[in-house]
């Protein structure tokens, strides 16, 4: 058997080092891939978490607007009542005045 050194067998030594190291990639891969993956359905599960978190506060916003919409109405006709009442004690006082 010949043994001598050709470009064959430069090939075929650069064939299977290809092989090994896409091996090697595929492992490593796998590796990474099951450490990884409870942290993924972890980071899943606060994802879902917080999405139901900000429905619940975009509910309440909304309630506490509908609220405020409320509130406003009311101050506003306090507002009147206020000034209707301190026109009325102003002309009170104005006609205790003209009595004197």
């Amino acid at each position: 058997m010949d043994i001598s050194f050709s470009i064959d067998w430069i090939f075929i030594g650069l064939t299977l080092g290809c092989v090994l190291f896409l091996l090697q990639m595929v492992l490593e891969y796998n590796r990474q891939t099951t450490q990884i993956r409870p942290q993924i359905q972890h980071a899943k599960e606060v994802q879902s978490k917080h999405v139901e978190e900000l429905k619940k506060v975009e509910l309440l916003l909304a309630e506490s607007q509908g609220e405020e919409d409320g509130l406003e109405k009311r101050i506003a006709d306090l507002d009147k009542r206020h000034k209707e009442l301190l026109a009325v004690m102003n002309q009170a006082e104005e006609e205790q005045e003209n009595e004197k």
